[in-house]
Protein backbone atom coordinates (compact mmCIF):
# COMPACT_ATOMS: atom_id res chain seq x y z
CA UNK A 1 0.00 0.00 0.00
CA UNK A 2 1.08 3.76 -0.82
CA UNK A 3 1.04 6.24 1.39
CA UNK A 4 1.35 9.82 0.54
CA UNK A 5 1.58 12.79 2.60
CA UNK A 6 1.74 16.50 1.42
CA UNK A 7 4.26 18.30 2.99
CA UNK A 8 3.98 22.24 3.41
CA UNK A 9 7.13 24.54 1.78
CA UNK A 10 8.81 24.26 5.28
CA UNK A 11 8.59 20.52 6.09
CA UNK A 12 9.84 20.08 2.78
CA UNK A 13 13.15 22.49 2.74
CA UNK A 14 13.64 20.22 6.45
CA UNK A 15 13.55 16.94 4.61
CA UNK A 16 15.69 18.48 2.28
CA UNK A 17 18.47 19.03 4.80
CA UNK A 18 17.66 16.37 5.73
CA UNK A 19 18.51 14.35 2.77
CA UNK A 20 21.54 16.67 2.52
CA UNK A 21 22.75 15.49 5.58
CA UNK A 22 22.61 11.57 5.01
CA UNK A 23 24.10 11.54 1.75
CA UNK A 24 27.23 13.57 3.17
CA UNK A 25 27.68 11.36 6.27
CA UNK A 26 26.27 7.74 4.52
CA UNK A 27 27.96 8.15 0.91
CA UNK A 28 26.76 5.19 -0.02
CA UNK A 29 22.95 6.45 0.66
CA UNK A 30 20.75 6.49 -2.19
CA UNK A 31 17.04 7.73 -2.22
CA UNK A 32 14.24 7.42 -4.76
CA UNK A 33 11.75 9.94 -4.26
CA UNK A 34 8.66 9.57 -6.33
CA UNK A 35 6.99 13.36 -7.09
CA UNK A 36 6.38 16.63 -8.38
CA UNK A 37 8.70 18.87 -5.71
CA UNK A 38 10.16 22.18 -7.21
CA UNK A 39 11.48 21.98 -3.31
CA UNK A 40 12.87 18.43 -3.57
CA UNK A 41 13.99 17.87 -7.03
CA UNK A 42 16.12 20.79 -6.43
CA UNK A 43 18.49 19.33 -4.68
CA UNK A 44 22.17 19.84 -6.22
CA UNK A 45 22.51 16.37 -6.48
CA UNK A 46 19.59 14.72 -7.71
CA UNK A 47 19.44 12.40 -10.56
CA UNK A 48 15.54 13.53 -12.31
CA UNK A 49 14.07 10.58 -13.93
CA UNK A 50 11.51 11.34 -16.25
CA UNK A 51 8.77 8.47 -17.30
CA UNK A 52 7.11 11.18 -20.00
CA UNK A 53 7.09 10.13 -23.87
CA UNK A 54 7.07 6.31 -22.93
CA UNK A 55 10.43 6.03 -21.71
CA UNK A 56 13.13 6.62 -19.08
CA UNK A 57 15.29 9.65 -19.38
CA UNK A 58 17.10 11.92 -17.97
CA UNK A 59 16.15 15.16 -17.59
CA UNK A 60 17.36 18.50 -15.69
CA UNK A 61 16.00 20.63 -13.26
CA UNK A 62 15.26 23.88 -15.39
CA UNK A 63 13.68 21.66 -18.01
CA UNK A 64 10.89 20.22 -15.36
CA UNK A 65 7.76 21.55 -16.88
CA UNK A 66 6.19 21.99 -13.75
CA UNK A 67 9.14 24.00 -12.46
CA UNK A 68 9.04 26.50 -15.35
CA UNK A 69 5.04 26.87 -15.41
CA UNK A 70 5.71 27.39 -11.24
CA UNK A 71 8.25 29.92 -12.16
CA UNK A 72 5.77 31.78 -15.11
CA UNK A 73 3.65 31.73 -12.17
CA UNK A 74 5.44 32.97 -9.13
CA UNK A 75 6.97 35.50 -11.38
CA UNK A 76 4.05 37.27 -13.36
CA UNK A 77 1.47 36.10 -11.86
CA UNK A 78 -1.00 38.54 -12.24
CA UNK A 79 -0.95 38.34 -15.90
CA UNK A 80 -0.31 34.54 -16.01
CA UNK A 81 -3.90 34.72 -13.79
CA UNK A 82 -5.60 36.85 -16.18
CA UNK A 83 -4.77 35.13 -19.37
CA UNK A 84 -5.80 31.67 -17.58
CA UNK A 85 -8.77 32.72 -15.81
CA UNK A 86 -10.36 34.83 -19.18
CA UNK A 87 -8.96 31.81 -21.31
CA UNK A 88 -12.40 31.80 -23.51
CA UNK A 89 -11.72 27.64 -24.18
CA UNK A 90 -12.18 26.83 -20.63
CA UNK A 91 -15.80 27.39 -21.04
CA UNK A 92 -17.68 24.39 -21.69
CA UNK A 93 -19.56 24.29 -25.54
CA UNK A 94 -22.67 22.94 -26.24
CA UNK A 95 -20.99 19.38 -26.63
CA UNK A 96 -19.33 19.03 -23.85
CA UNK A 97 -22.69 20.23 -21.64
CA UNK A 98 -24.36 17.47 -23.32
CA UNK A 99 -21.46 14.65 -22.31
CA UNK A 100 -21.03 15.85 -18.81
CA UNK A 101 -17.97 17.08 -19.48
CA UNK A 102 -16.64 20.61 -17.71
CA UNK A 103 -13.71 23.11 -17.84
CA UNK A 104 -13.54 22.50 -14.28
CA UNK A 105 -11.53 18.83 -15.03
CA UNK A 106 -8.08 18.23 -13.94
CA UNK A 107 -5.74 19.63 -16.10
CA UNK A 108 -1.98 18.30 -16.41
CA UNK A 109 1.07 20.13 -16.27
CA UNK A 110 1.71 19.31 -19.70
CA UNK A 111 -1.65 21.32 -21.24
CA UNK A 112 -0.45 24.15 -19.12
CA UNK A 113 2.66 24.22 -20.10
CA UNK A 114 1.92 23.63 -23.88
CA UNK A 115 -0.66 26.39 -23.19
CA UNK A 116 1.37 29.05 -21.51
CA UNK A 117 4.36 28.24 -23.55
CA UNK A 118 2.93 29.79 -26.62
CA UNK A 119 0.44 32.64 -24.78
CA UNK A 120 2.86 33.95 -22.38
CA UNK A 121 6.26 34.49 -24.32
CA UNK A 122 6.91 37.77 -23.87
CA UNK A 123 7.46 37.66 -20.07
CA UNK A 124 11.00 37.74 -19.08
Amino acid sequence: MSRRAALSPQRELAFLVLLHDTLHKHKDAQFIISGHSPLLLGHPEAQILSFDGGKIHEIGYEDLQFVQIARRFLNHRQNFLQQLLNDPSRIPNEEQKKCGVFWRQSVSWRQLHAHFSCCLPSFS
